[in-house]
């Protein structure tokens, strides 16, 4: 089992580990985990997913696993009226 934290500086940790959420001027504002991956919304509205992807979970359009987060395909971001 790995714990994740989400701080108020927008990082996210995994296991203890600062997980990098790229270009690194962006904060992640939530996360969810599955079984073998993580996902994070951030600042934005982009969402970035990593870890395991056999079935094509993080949404990147493969099914390789992903060390680092990678933009999830077809999401737009909502805009304020």
């Amino acid at each position: 089992m790995i714990c994740l934290a989400l701080v108020l500086t927008g990082k996210v940790y995994a296991g203890g580990k600062p997980g990098e959420v790229k270009p690194a001027n962006q904060k992640a504002i939530a996360i969810s985990a599955g079984w073998n991956h993580t996902c994070a919304l951030i600042s934005g509205g982009a969402v970035k997913c990593w870890g395991a992807n056999q079935s094509g979970q993080l949404g990147d359009g493969t099914r390789d696993n992903r060390n680092v987060p990678v933009n999830v395909w077809g999401l737009v971001p909502e805009k304020n009226h």
